[in-house]
């Protein structure tokens, strides 16, 4: 009979170590255990963290690779409301082809009655604000520069060639006076037609903090729903983010402020958590963080680490957020990565046999949360670094039952397919393998 890798005195002392620091709130039984560091006063201390932060959805608008029609946009519309995203983006109707689709879709959305709030993207002209308004939209977002000298261009951009907006173009602030004047006067536009202002300050990693801190309490005066701040070409750090953050909170203490993060040097996630640990109170984030090039903050990532390492509340159901990755695979054939974090096939994946003999102390040893509170779930993978533990385990997954005394022989005939194969072994080969142990 194969024996544990551990005595069973040495694992109950392992348990009473434990129980010494599985404790509230960097433990939650069934949930997570996290480094109880993180709730350090020390480490707080240096944050000025919201008590709530509110998760805005952008996948209808970011993920353009994945060509949605209109029966993929409302069915995930709809699993987005139902996993309790505070708002979900849209973008708004342009001239061109796929103007229609969009009006029928934004239709549609106005009539299921959403819990989340519906927020539209690109809104630069009056008829797209009152096209929002008759939608039952609630927020608008604008997009202003850093660099004056930008914003005609991106005017005759958004145009897209249309004489009727010359004027528009023409009038696009080139100056820093100028822009502050197109915020407040696009806010009362939007104001008067019963909506919330968003502007967005795209591009903010370019922008003075001397700028930035203007804008803020251009923002905070005249009443906006948020500031949202767009690190378009993911070029920001975290400490970057961070200061930034602080010191526009600072200079307008009562603004709400979003993080809106690109991941193209893989820290879309960690810069959207530093702007939180700032004081930002809205996070823009995509289901498994697709989007343009390498894509945004991944929802699965920002709502975990926002519950379980920082004790903050987003209104979202954890629950389904695996589903909400499948779903997208379907609607869209992007298929989920295996070893994405939390919402993978291989993210609670485990073929070493110390570890599988340790979850028998505590099944968040080598996760820091459940599969189950993420909708996912734990599976073994057997190698050649696996042993008996790791065979129990996968035995179990696949409903084969096989005598203690079985066991040495049956993991002996599986290293010897292993090493011939040099891949994991199916179910299929795993149950032969099983039936000859046994003969």
């Amino acid at each position: 009979m194969a024996k544990p890798i551990i005595p069973g005195a040495q694992l109950a002392a392992l348990h009473a170590a434990l129980d010494k620091i599985r404790v509230a709130p960097a433990y939650r039984s069934g949930q997570w255990f996290v480094g109880p560091v993180n709730f350090a006063p020390e480490v707080r201390a240096a944050m000025t963290l919201p008590a709530r932060v509110e998760i805005c959805d952008v996948t209808l608008r970011e993920a353009s690779q994945a060509y949605f029609g209109e029966r993929e946009y409302l069915a995930l519309a709809r699993a987005l409301d139902e996993a309790g995203v505070a708002v979900i983006q849209f973008l708004a109707p342009k001239t061109g082809g796929d103007r229609e689709q969009a009006v029928r879709v934004l239709n549609q959305l106005s009539k299921m009655k959403l819990r989340a709030k519906l927020q539209l993207y690109g809104v630069g002209s009056a008829a797209q604000m009152d096209l929002a308004r008759d939608h039952g939209v609630e927020i608008i977002s604008y997009t202003i520069f850093p660099l004056p000298e930008w914003q005609p261009i991106y005017a005759a951009s958004r145009n897209g060639g249309d004489s009727s907006d010359a004027g528009a173009q023409s009038a696009a602030p080139d100056s820093e006076a100028k822009l502050m004047d197109y915020v407040e006067g696009t806010a009362a536009a939007i104001k008067t037609r019963g909506m919330k202002p968003r502007p967005i300050a795209n591009f903010f990693s370019m922008a003075s903090v001397d700028f930035l801190r203007n804008l803020g309490r251009t923002c905070e005066r005249i009443g906006v729903y948020a500031l949202n701040f767009v690190d378009a070409a993911g070029s920001m750090g975290p400490a970057a983010c961070r200061y930034v953050i602080s010191e526009v909170k600072k200079a307008a203490p009562g603004l709400t402020i979003g993080m809106h993060t690109h991941n193209d040097l893989g820290l879309a996630t960690a810069n959207a958590l530093a702007g939180v640990e700032a004081g930002a109170s809205q996070v823009d984030v995509t289901i498994n963080g697709v989007g343009a090039r390498a894509g945004n903050a991944t929802m699965a990532e920002v709502v975990v680490a926002l519950e379980s390492l920082y004790g903050i509340s987003t209104g979202v159901d954890p629950t389904r957020l695996t589903g909400l990755a499948n779903l997208f695979e379907e609607l869209s054939n992007w298929p989920t990565p295996k070893d994405k974090a939390l919402v993978g096939d291989y993210a609670f994946t485990d073929a070493s046999d110390t570890h599988s003999f340790l979850m028998r102390a505590d099944p968040l040893l080598f996760a820091p949360v459940t599969p189950e509170w993420v909708g996912n779930q734990r599976r073994s993978h057997l190698d050649l670094k696996s042993g008996v533990n790791t065979l129990r385990m996968r035995l179990g997954e696949i409903g084969l039952s096989v005598s203690e005394e079985a066991l040495p022989r049956l993991w002996a005939r599986i290293q010897h397919e292993l090493e011939i194969k040099r891949r994991a072994l199916t179910d299929a080969e795993i149950r032969a393998c099983a039936n000859a142990a046994q003969s």
